[in-house]
């Protein structure tokens, strides 16, 4: 039984995303800080052989996610889940809630990500059992800071996020964790509704950032990412011109940084064998790699 873990699923994009696995036969656990109860109360009418395990947490600080992941396992009766889904965030503007925004956009994903891939690979001591998909949500304000929404904070936790997932690149290959982010544009969810007025869908469409985006556009770009196993440390942008799927942004994929040298170890057999060493040192306590 295929089982995922969504934090931030109670509406919006995490919503959208939960139901399209759990239309795949997913067992889905569904953590928000509120809300999670009456979204898996929704999808359990319409997915009623699937079990949909809610779970009310707040993933800003180590403790509270640590309990709310391990509630989410002990409801899905699995040690590890096939996908995990770090699509919890919030927005604000210019330096305002800078904490509380770092902690849930960018230090969630982090400790996530973390918490998974200790489980699914021993610390480094062996390739996971099974295959793993770990998806962030960030946003094409993680690849461009867009001027007009004056969110500094916001951006720099969603250039976090970008960097973070592209620099686990080598676990797809060397231990069977995918892991990967989505990048959308607007999106039509809460977290975008008080900042919305008719004016500013105009100027989405007429700057030609895609107007405001349903929120299934999203949920493809999970399930493409789920169905493509060559896809692992990338972004998938979200925008209508990226087509219905969304489209893969390699990195460096015009060279422009190819001036500054080789640093992937999938260009150089070099970089390849000083990451092998560092992971050896990892696993074997030789040097530390984890938070704990």
């Amino acid at each position: 039984m295929t089982t995922a873990i969504v934090t931030g699923g109670a509406r919006g994009i995490g919503y959208a995303i939960a139901e399209s696995l759990l239309a795949r036969s997913y067992n889905v656990a569904i953590l928000d800080r509120a809300g999670s109860a009456e979204a898996a109360q929704t999808l359990a009418t319409k997915f009623p052989s699937r079990t949909i395990v809610p779970v009310q947490c707040d993933v800003s600080t180590l403790d509270t996610l640590t309990t709310g992941l391990n509630e989410a396992l002990t409801g899905l009766k699995t040690d590890l889940p096939d996908v995990i889904v770090n699509n919890a965030g919030v927005y604000s503007l210019l330096f305002s809630n800078a904490d509380r925004t770092i902690n849930i956009n960018l230090m969630h994903v982090i400790r996530s990500s973390e918490f998974f891939i200790k489980r699914a690979t021993d610390s480094f001591r062996r390739p996971s059992p099974k295959p793993i998909n770990i998806i962030q949500t960030a946003s094409s304000n993680g690849l461009i800071p867009a001027d007009s929404d004056l969110a500094s904070v916001y951006v720099a936790s969603k250039f976090g996020v970008v960097g973070f997932t592209r620099s686990l690149k080598f676990l797809g290959p060397k231990f069977g964790v995918r892991v990967n982010c989505i990048c959308p544009a607007a999106i039509d969810t809460p977290i975008n509704g008080p900042y919305v007025e008719n004016s500013t869908l105009e100027f989405l469409s007429n700057e030609g950032r895609g107007g405001m985006m349903p929120v299934d556009m999203c949920s493809r770009a999970v399930l493409h990412i789920l169905d493509d196993p060559t896809i692992s440390g990338e972004v998938v942008t979200v925008h209508p011109a990226g087509g219905p799927d969304g489209k893969v942004e390699p990195l460096d994929a015009n060279d422009q940084y190819g001036y500054l040298g080789k640093w992937r170890a999938d260009q150089s057999t070099e970089v390849d064998g000083v990451l092998n060493s560092l992971i050896q040192s990892v696993a074997t306590g030789e040097m530390a790699g984890w938070s704990s």
